[in-house]
């Protein structure tokens, strides 16, 4: 039987390089995922794992919307007890087909409610948490409000609030990572 020859380490002529993939295939890890335990995602855990098992995703972080705002629609929207049951059961289920699933949340920030906060992630364990800055009851990003405040305001007058609750949850360090930085732009 012929052994294959031995790598030289020369690679001078390897220009090819491989494209990336528009499916998002073989990726390490997706971090940022609703499912149905959470009021902005009808889809179960179970389809994402699927889909991670059919793409080579390796590990996912399911990370439903956790919420201090009462009058916001992820506030009690599952019990903390039962969407941790769901993720930790579909992680046993996966976890022989080699997709390593993590339970984590995605929690809404302001410094309002930066407290209740802290006394929730010192109650509840996560293996991943996304500390994320969307509205708030006084933010000027409210649709219904937004243009009329915006109106005639330069653009970094506009986005200051928004950066500053971002730079506010960043230094409070209570999240593995601060989730989309960009959402300021849908207002």
């Amino acid at each position: 039987m012929n052994e294959p020859e031995p790598a030289t380490g020369d690679t001078a002529g390897d220009t090819a390089e491989v494209p990336p993939d528009p499916q998002g295939r073989n990726l390490p890890l997706d971090a940022h995922l609703h499912t149905d335990q959470s009021p902005d995602s009808n889809v179960p855990v179970d389809v994402y794992a699927a889909l991670a098992l059919e793409r080579g995703i390796a590990e996912l972080a399911i990370t439903d919307h956790v919420d201090f705002d009462r009058r916001d629609p992820a506030y009690d929207y599952v019990a903390f007890a039962e969407r941790e049951r769901v993720v930790r059961a579909a992680a046993e289920r996966w976890a022989p087909r080699g997709v390593l699933i993590r339970f984590g949340a995605e929690l809404t920030f302001n410094r309002a409610w930066e407290g209740d906060l802290r006394d929730h992630l010192r109650r509840h364990r996560y293996d991943y948490t996304i500390g994320s800055v969307h509205d708030w009851p006084d933010s000027p990003y409210i649709p219904s409000r937004v243009g009329t405040w915006a109106t005639g305001r330069p653009l970094d007058e506009v986005v200051a609030p928004y950066f500053d609750e971002i730079i506010a949850a960043a230094r409070s360090g209570l999240f593995d990572t601060i989730g989309h930085l960009d959402v300021v732009k849908r207002y």
